[in-house]
């Protein structure tokens, strides 16, 4: 393996400072961060940033990089991960080429070095951050780590590493509260949200940024295709009737008990050559995705004459919707009775038994990997 042969990973270009949501909780880190652009190896060297996952660290490192790139094109910036690090230390010695493994890090400009708690109980790994992080600083080159915990709270780790982390800046970020987060938000991107969509997030509880930002997409996503069906309904453009008759079609195929738990509930919108169906939640969605998927194609094919995309979507919360008139369902249905009760108590029960298996699965995978991750730090401190 030689120098070229190391690939980082590239910036994302939309990882810019300009498009960041600024808030309380991420302000101090934001301007730490646009000084270290400006002046790079003088500002704060290194600077840390740690915080919970989803706050935007990522964002700001790759936003440290775009400037510097964007001002400086002779500047060579390595952006990689802890775990890409390690990958690559490992590999350099399995290929007999740890030295070109030190040129080529040695080699940078500007290192910023994301989800170092990865590295915890890494002797060998942290050992070749150490001697790289000395190289580095000792001729002002600058680096930029970012981390969950906080350098001197990171378990098993080189003290000499912990301590150098410690020499320039150390900033944290917070997740932001929901009012603040919802205010900036419509005020960038000059939305207005209803009171539905406030109310609703107002109500949770979130741990990061990206959790918040996530539900509020989805709610603003939901509120279009609410839009979107009163406005075909009005002009009389029953375009959802054809899923009444894809139900039918699908009824004929399951139990009762398993047409009305997963089938019953949705609505459908064909949207050029997609089919989009939504379900209660995204645990429904990927269970019809799984197992009724090639049912469904079957059926929209003897409805429509031609197999459009399937697109499964989950929509939780449901309750926060009104109903779409076009996809209104009769609610009106007969009691089920005991031996209804008892099929759907028997398909349930195969579901859980098929979702302990998959859990299983992963289980065993993650002991193997726990396994070969052993191995290979044993390989390491014998060499």
């Amino acid at each position: 393996m030689n120098a070229y042969e190391f690939q980082t990973n590239r910036l994302p270009i939309n990882h810019i400072f300009d498009n960041l949501i600024l808030y309380s909780g991420n302000r101090f880190a934001y301007t730490a961060t646009v000084c270290v652009a400006e002046a790079p190896g003088k500002a704060f060297n290194p600077l840390f940033l740690y915080g919970p996952t989803g706050n935007g660290k990522t964002h700001l490192m790759q936003a440290i990089g775009n400037k510097i790139k964007s001002e400086r094109v002779d500047q060579n910036i390595v952006f990689i991960t802890a775990h890409q690090f390690r990958s690559f230390y490992i590999e350099s010695i399995g290929g007999n080429c740890t030295a070109d493994f030190y040129k080529y890090f040695k080699s940078a400009d500007v290192l910023l070095l994301d989800d170092l708690d990865l590295l915890s109980g890494l002797e060998q790994t942290q050992e070749a951050l150490f001697h790289i992080f000395n190289d580095l600083h000792s001729r002002g080159k600058q680096m930029v780590f970012a981390s969950v915990y906080h350098p001197q709270k990171l378990k098993w780790f080189d003290r000499r590493l912990s301590s150098r982390l410690t020499w320039g800046l150390i900033t944290d970020i917070q997740a932001p509260s929901a009012a603040e987060f919802l205010q900036k938000y419509s005020s960038i991107n000059q939305i207005q949200l209803t009171t539905e969509i406030t109310q609703k997030i107002m109500n949770q509880e979130y741990s990061s940024a990206a959790d918040l930002l996530g539900v509020l997409r989805q709610c603003l996503t939901i509120q279009e295709w609410e839009d979107t069906m009163e406005m075909e309904y009005q002009a009389g453009e029953h375009k959802g009737d054809f899923w009444k008759a894809v139900l039918a079609e699908i009824a004929k195929e399951l139990s009762d008990s398993s047409f009305e738990t997963w089938f019953r509930p949705t609505s459908a919108i064909l949207d050029g050559d997609t089919l989009k169906i939504y379900a209660p939640n995204h645990f429904s969605a990927d269970w019809m995705e799984f197992r009724y998927k090639q049912n469904l194609s079957g059926a929209v094919e003897r409805v429509l004459g031609k197999r459009p995309i399937l697109q499964f979507i989950g929509l939780e919360g449901q309750s926060f919707m009104r109903e779409p008139v076009v996809f209104q369902q009769d609610l009106e249905s007969p009691i089920p009775d005991l031996e209804q009760e008892r099929n759907c108590e028997q398909e349930w029960t195969k579901v859980l038994g098929e979702l302990r298996e998959l859990k299983q699965l992963a289980k065993d995978s993650i002991l193997e990997r726990q396994k070969t991750n052993a191995l290979l730090e044993e390989i390491l401190r014998r060499l």
